[in-house]
């Protein structure tokens, strides 16, 4: 769905239908919904055999991580995550003020000063923390964190 977002499972199940997928220097996003597809064969960098769907929750999505490693989650963004600058991000409105849904990477968690899922933004280094997010963890489900989470089954 183009800059309008979409979904993670589906995503993944574009990429097990296809021969591959391949890096982002040979195939960099550019946001925006006209351009063509440009896929090509000799540039394939990883092949996957289908995904598997984390069941919702933030116990299960800290087992899963813990036990395979980045997550890809879908959850709720509003104006205050746009903005966000660091420190522990807590907003129990973000899914009432969502301004729409985005897909991130879970790549760990921890708990200094708070609990809370280090998370990896596609919207360059130069946001949040170097391109990370740290989300409030066990503060239920922030943002819907844990509610769309799947991998790629290699």
């Amino acid at each position: 769905m183009g800059c309008n977002g979409g979904y993670t499972g589906r995503t993944l199940q574009y990429v097990t239908d296809q021969p591959g997928i391949v890096g982002e220097a040979d195939y960099p996003y550019r946001a925006g919904d006209s351009y063509p597809c440009s896929f090509t064969k000799s540039n394939v960098r990883a092949i996957i055999r289908g995904y598997y769907t984390v069941n919702p929750g933030e116990d299960n999505l800290e087992t899963v991580t813990a036990s395979v490693g980045p997550i890809s989650v879908s959850m709720y963004i509003n104006r205050n995550f746009q903005l966000y600058q660091g420190g522990v991000f807590y907003d129990p409105s973000c899914s009432s003020t969502a301004i729409g849904r985005h897909a991130v990477l879970v790549v760990g968690y921890g708990s200094s000063p708070s609990n809370y899922w280090l998370v990896k933004n596609s919207w360059s280094s130069g946001w949040g923390e170097e391109g990370y997010i740290r989300m409030a963890k066990d503060s239920d489900n922030m943002c819907g964190i844990a509610s769309e989470a799947v991998f790629p089954r290699v």
